[in-house]
């Protein structure tokens, strides 16, 4: 913080409204990130009712409890699946038999 303490308010007033026109940080990367992977979704997967997909279903979302590795499996199975995809290689006794059912069966809205 010693340069922000040494800045003239002049350059400071500067940066200020540079970050209004151009927002930059963390919040700002995970929205270019979102928007990436939109087009991406958009471009590669289609979902069951036809609709759009949007910048918000690729947004983190900060103060849900984390999941566990399990959750995280079974929503990347679902996906997979829905997308119409092929789950291989599920390992002996894997608690993921519901990964055989096909989507509509499996996942919920």
């Amino acid at each position: 913080m010693t340069e922000l303490g040494s800045m003239p308010s002049r350059e400071l007033s500067e940066w200020l409204a540079f970050g209004r026109i151009e927002p930059y940080g963390e919040e700002r990367a995970d929205i270019r990130t979102a928007l990436v992977c939109q087009t991406i979704a958009q471009a590669w997967l289609k979902r069951p009712d036809g609709s759009p997909w949007s910048i918000g279903d690729f947004l983190p979302r900060y103060g849900r409890p984390e999941q566990g590795e399990h959750e995280a499996q079974a929503m990347f199975l679902g996906a997979t699946l829905r997308a119409g995809g092929t789950v291989t290689g599920l390992a002996h006794g894997d608690d993921r038999e519901s990964a055989r059912q096909p989507p509509d069966e499996q996942c919920s809205p």
